[in-house]
C-alpha cells in the first residue's frame, strides 16, 4: 500500500482502514523519484508521521540507499528532526565497494538476535576497509556540507546559462542530488541537451537524480558549465522545437 508523499492524513486513513494490519512504514527521507521533480518534506511531516507510527506500533524505516551521508553525515533523520527504527544505506558508503548496511534501534537489534542468517560475501574484509576510509574522509572533509555547497553553485549555474538560451531549468531535490528538468519543451528536447552533454563527457542524467560528489572541483565545475553552454547552442533555440511540435 501506498500514500502520497507529504500527505499525512492519507497515511491516519490508511491507518484507520487497516488498524493494527500495518508493520512498518518505508520511505525516502524526500521524494527523489523518477521523471518528476523531487519533493521535499514540508515542515513537520517527519514529526507527524512519527507520532502516529509510535502511537500505532509501526516500525518507521527510512531508505537512505541514494540519500545517505548527503543530507547530513549521521543521518537525514537528525537533518529533519526525527528518529527512525530502521535506516538503510548502500552505494556511498564504501565508495562504490560492494556493501550496504542496515542501523536500527537497540530493541530492534535485540529482536534481529533471535534471527539466524548468513551471506557469501560476509567475510569480505576490503569493503569494511573501503566503508572505514570513506566515511572518515566525510567527515575530515565535512563531506555533506561540501557537497552541499558545490551542488548549490552548480544548479545556480546551470540556471543561468539555461536562461541565457531561452530555457528555464528546473533543480529540485537536495543540491548533493539535484534532479533537472527543462521546463516547457517535451521531455523528449530535455533528453536531447542530456545526450549532448553527454556527447561532450559530461554525465547526465535525464529522468533520474544527478550526484555531486566532494572529488569536484572548480575547474570542473567551469568545464560542467561550459559543456551544458556548448548543448544548449548544439540544440537550439526553444522557438525552433515549438516550431517543429
Amino acid at each position: 500500500m501506498e500514500v502520497p508523499w507529504n500527505d499525512v492524513e492519507s497515511f491516519q486513513e490508511l491507518i484507520d482502514r487497516h488498524p493494527e494490519d500495518i508493520a512498518c512504514f518505508i520511505s525516502s527521507p524526500y521524494d527523489h523519484t523518477l521523471f518528476r521533480d523531487n519533493e521535499l518534506p514540508e515542515d513537520g511531516y517527519w514529526q507527524a508521521i512519527e507520532a502516529l507510527c509510535r502511537k500505532n506500533n509501526i516500525v518507521l524505516i527510512i531508505d537512505e540507499v541514494r540519500t545517505g551521508f548527503r543530507i547530513n553525515l549521521n543521518g537525514a533523520n537528525v537533518e529533519y528532526n526525527f528518529k527512525p527504527d530502521l535506516i538503510c544505506f548502500g552505494k556511498a558508503i564504501a565508495n562504490g565497494f560492494p556493501l550496504a548496511a542496515l542501523t536500527g534501534t537497540d530493541s530492534l537489534k535485540d529482536a534481529a538476535k533471535e534471527v539466524y542468517f548468513t551471506g557469501t560475501q560476509f567475510f569480505n574484509a576490503a569493503p569494511m576497509a573501503a566503508a572505514r576510509a570513506t566515511l572518515m574522509e566525510l567527515q575530515k572533509l565535512d563531506g555533506a556540507r561540501a557537497m552541499t555547497d558545490y551542488g548549490v553553485k552548480l544548479n545556480h549555474g546551470l540556471v543561468d546559462i539555461a536562461s541565457s538560451r531561452g530555457y528555464n531549468l528546473v533543480a529540485s531535490g537536495i543540491p548533493a542530488m539535484p534532479y533537472y528538468r527543462l521546463e516547457g519543451p517535451p521531455l523528449k528536447i530535455h533528453s536531447a541537451w542530456v545526450d549532448e552533454c553527454v556527447n561532450r563527457g559530461l554525465y547526465l542524467l535525464a529522468v533520474h537524480n544527478n550526484f555531486v560528489s566532494i572529488a569536484h572541483n572548480d575547474e570542473d565545475l567551469q568545464k560542467i558549465l561550459d559543456i551544458a553552454d556548448a548543448a544548449f547552442e548544439a540544440i537550439g533555440p526553444p522557438s525552433i522545437h515549438s516550431q517543429k511540435d
